[in-house]
């Protein structure tokens, strides 16, 4: 369970979330002064609380709240760190999946005008998303 390739982190609500490429499918939280692990949240699989490739965290519009981007499942989980931290049962506030085409690279959330994403699109670089998951535009060639 300890952290073997590390390839996103994320200080949120005073927690430290750490995503590990060789266990895409776990994000583990820690105390960013003692370095104390805190929460481990996820398993491999395809419903609530699960993830196939999990690959980029991000900030959610309220300060304790942070999103997981699965490319593999092309949806965004929402998370909340108190829950994270209260309840082993907990899977997450919200999973929104999103449409289009594409591969991301990296992805945020824009308010509540929805999500923005980096990454490979046919018209584009950059991809917006609706609050729903649903694919807006591209912009940049």
């Amino acid at each position: 369970d300890e952290l073997s390739a590390p390839t996103r982190i994320l200080l949120v609500g005073g927690t430290l979330a750490v995503l590990d490429r060789r266990a895409d499918h776990v994000i583990r939280l820690y105390d960013p002064i003692t370095g104390d692990r805190l929460a481990t949240f996820g398993r491999h699989g395809q419903g609530p609380g699960e993830f196939t490739g999990a690959w980029d965290l991000f900030r959610g519009n309220s300060p304790r709240s942070l999103w997981v981007l699965d490319v593999s499942l092309r949806r965004v989980t929402a998370l909340t760190v108190d829950s994270l931290r209260a309840s082993q049962k907990y899977r997450g506030d919200a999973l929104v999946a999103l449409s289009g085409e594409g591969s991301w690279e990296s992805m945020r959330q824009f308010g509540v005008q929805g999500f923005v994403a980096t990454g490979t699109f046919t018209r584009g670089r950059l991809a917006q998303y609706a609050p729903t998951g649903a694919f807006l535009r591209t912009v940049g060639t």
